[in-house]
This record gives C-alpha cells, sequence and structure tokens, in this order.
C-alpha cells in the first residue's frame, strides 16, 4: 500500500471515528438541529410581521379643532384607511401613550389665513420614538399638502391661472433595481442566516476533536500511532467540515420549503428568486463552511485551554460580523480580487443571485478555490502544530 492510499485511509477512519463520536453526543445533535431548522421559521415570521406592520395604512386620526377647517375635516375623511374621530382633552399625550398613532390640531387661525388667500397652519402630533407614529404622521403630512395642492390649483384657476405654472417640473422616478433588491430583505438575511449555519454547525466538532481531546489526554496516545498528523487532522477537518455543510443544506431546504409555503403576495412583498437561485445560495455557502472548520480546528489547537478557545472564537466571530456588515455598506464586489477572500466572496455572490444578478461562472470558482486553498494551508498549519510536544502536551 502506498503512503498516499495508507493516509487516505486513515484519513476515513478518524473521520468516521468522529463523526461517530460527534453524532453520538444527543445533546450537541439536538441543539444544532433546534439551531438549523427553526432559524428560517423565525426569519419568515419576523419579515411577514414587519410586512404586515409597514402596510397597514388605516389611520385613526383624532382632530382638534376640526370646526377651524370642516371642508379639510371632510376632504380627509373621504380619503380610504382614514377615520377621524374627535381629538381628546390633550391630543399630545394620547399619542405619546400610544392611544393614537398620531394626531391632527387645527389652530382657531385657519380660518381666517385660509379665506384671505394665506398660509393656514395646522399641526401634526406624532412621536418620533414609534415607527408606527412616524410612519403615520407621513402619511397624515402627504394627505395634507395633497389638500392644499387642490386649493392652490383651484385659486389659480379661479384667478384665470393656469395650475401648472406653479410647478414648473414633473419629476418621474424609474426604478431600476433588479427584482430580487425588493424581495423584503431575502438578498441580505438568507445568506447571512446561511453564513452563520456554516460558521456554527462544526464548531463543536472542530473544537471537541482537539482541544477536548488533548484535555481528555487521548489526543496523545492517537498521535503515538505510526499515523500523519496531516491525516489525522485532515480527518478531523473533515468531520467538522461534513456536519457544517449538512447544517448549511439543512437551513437551505428549509428556508426554500417556508419560502415557497408563504404567500407572500398578500402582504406586499414579491419573491421573484427561483428556487434554483436558492439552491446556488445554498450549495455556494458550502466552501465558506470548509475555510471555517479549518480556521476551528487550528484556533483549537493552538489553544492553552477552552477559555482561550472561547475568547478566539469569539474575536473570530466579531471579526466576521464587521466584516458582512462592511460588505453590505461599501461596494467590495467590484473590488476583483475580493472575490477570492472567504466568506466575503460568498456573500457577495449571494447577494448578486437573489438581487437578480446572474455572477459569471468564475466568480464561483474563484470563491470556492480561494476558499478551499486557504482551508488546506491550514490544515497543513495545524498539522505541522501538533508536530510540537509543547502543543501535544499542554495541560
Amino acid at each position: 500500500m502506498t503512503a498516499n492510499r495508507r493516509n487516505l485511509r486513515h484519513c476515513w477512519i478518524v473521520l468516521k471515528k468522529e463523526l461517530m463520536d460527534g453524532l453520538r453526543d444527543r445533546a450537541a445533535v439536538i441543539g444544532l438541529a433546534l439551531q438549523t431548522i427553526p432559524t428560517p421559521i423565525i426569519w419568515a415570521a419576523i419579515m411577514l410581521i414587519a410586512a404586515n406592520r409597514m402596510n397597514s395604512s388605516d389611520i385613526v386620526l383624532p382632530v382638534a379643532g376640526g370646526d377651524n377647517a370642516p371642508a379639510l375635516v371632510d376632504w380627509l375623511d373621504t380619503q380610504i384607511g382614514v377615520e377621524i374621530v374627535p381629538a381628546p382633552a390633550d391630543p399630545a399625550q394620547s399619542v405619546r401613550d400610544g392611544t393614537y398613532r398620531v394626531a391632527l390640531v387645527i389652530p382657531a387661525e385657519f380660518r381666517e389665513r385660509m379665506a384671505n388667500g394665506f398660509a393656514a397652519p395646522v399641526e401634526i402630533v406624532t412621536d418620533s420614538g414609534a415607527g408606527a407614529s412616524s410612519r403615520a404622521a407621513e402619511r397624515v403630512q402627504a394627505l395634507v399638502a395633497g389638500y392644499g395642492a387642490e386649493v392652490a390649483s383651484l385659486r389659480l384657476m379661479a384667478r384665470g391661472v393656469a395650475p401648472d405654472i406653479g410647478a414648473p417640473l414633473r419629476v418621474d422616478t424609474r426604478d431600476v433595481s433588479p427584482p430580487g433588491r425588493k424581495e423584503g430583505g431575502l438578498s441580505v438575511l438568507l445568506p447571512m442566516l446561511l453564513l452563520w449555519t456554516a460558521l456554527f454547525g462544526g464548531v463543536g466538532i472542530a473544537a471537541d476533536s482537539t482541544l477536548g481531546e488533548r484535555e481528555r489526554g487521548s489526543l496523545e496516545p492517537l498521535l503515538l500511532n505510526p499515523v500523519s498528523r496531516t491525516a489525522v487532522i485532515a480527518g478531523k477537518w473533515l468531520a467538522s467540515a461534513s456536519l457544517a455543510c449538512a447544517s448549511v443544506v439543512l437551513a437551505g431546504v428549509t428556508t426554500l420549503i417556508v419560502v415557497r409555503s408563504i404567500p407572500w403576495h398578500e402582504y406586499g412583498l414579491q419573491l421573484s428568486s427561483s428556487d434554483r437561485d436558492l439552491l446556488v445560495v445554498t450549495f455556494s455557502m458550502l466552501p465558506a463552511a470548509l475555510f471555517w472548520s479549518a480556521l476551528v480546528t487550528l484556533v483549537s489547537a493552538s489553544s492553552r485551554s477552552q477559555q482561550q478557545a472561547q475568547t478566539r472564537f469569539g474575536l473570530l466571530f466579531m471579526t466576521v460580523a464587521f466584516t458582512t456588515l462592511a460588505s453590505f455598506l461599501f461596494p467590495f464586489a467590484s473590488v476583483p480580487w475580493l472575490s477570492a477572500v472567504p466568506i466575503l466572496s460568498q456573500i457577495n455572490l449571494s447577494v448578486d443571485v437573489l438581487g437578480g444578478a446572474h455572477p459569471a461562472i468564475y466568480r464561483y470558482i474563484v470563491a470556492a478555490a480561494g476558499s478551499v486553498i486557504l482551508a488546506l494551508v491550514l490544515v497543513a498549519a495545524t498539522a505541522r502544530l501538533l508536530r510540537r510536544e509543547t502543543i501535544v502536551f499542554r495541560t
């Protein structure tokens, strides 16, 4: 048997052993399943609640001083989704307490100034700290402005002046964003969901198979066998990466089922991403799982204790969080060499696919190759690290 075949056989043995040990821990498996499967459901529920609130345009509008502007009050009452009610004694307090989202106050001088052709004041009472109140206030402000524009047009026509003379420009907006960019955050939240699944899916096995075994004293006997350090570490890495990849696929399939089972159009959302797009995003995230598992294996092997490893993991997760945030704020996708950077390249690819773009094949190849090559480098570095007695015999 050649050395390469022997190393592959040893790697396969270590892989099976670590997977069996990891899957034997029912608590860890159940915890990972509870983390992977319900997350897409929770995400969909949050999106539906947010969309329902955003699309809830019905307003109960208390009006104080309605007798000062009966025409305005009647006009508002005829608008769709607006219900006019008498204002309480203190409109500001009612909005502050959340009894009403917004209130309209019409001062006594409104009638006189309107009759004399001057600008008549109105006051919209809102609570800027509450999102629902702010949205309701914006709609009331738009309605009052619309009423004012109608009155202005009537005044101009009464004087024989064309209303368009006061509006020399007409601004039309053309939205060139791909349909996927309007999918209720799907192009941002889904890659994040799959990414964090890839990060957390194999951490348990990666940490337990290196640092955990060293603390239990079982790593030293394993390394005393005539087995290549690279084969041992490769087997442990592939075990953690396999579990991470399985978690990503499970999360992606669950998301696909959830997305297709909800009538998004009833909530004012349009999901134009196809099943193929969702699956492409899912499988394009797998190289990130390979890279991260190798990184966690290296960090675990080089840490002196569980506490030190946890601290390093926290710093790594914080780095990933800042990196993903920066990828949404800055145009990193236009920088060619960043297409090979793990995690960042996967996020940019996923956002483009779900946004309606069609990335070139070379971007998938470069992103996957960059992650896999760096993962192999980290595995080799970990194997080299375990040749040091100071690392193996740490307690």
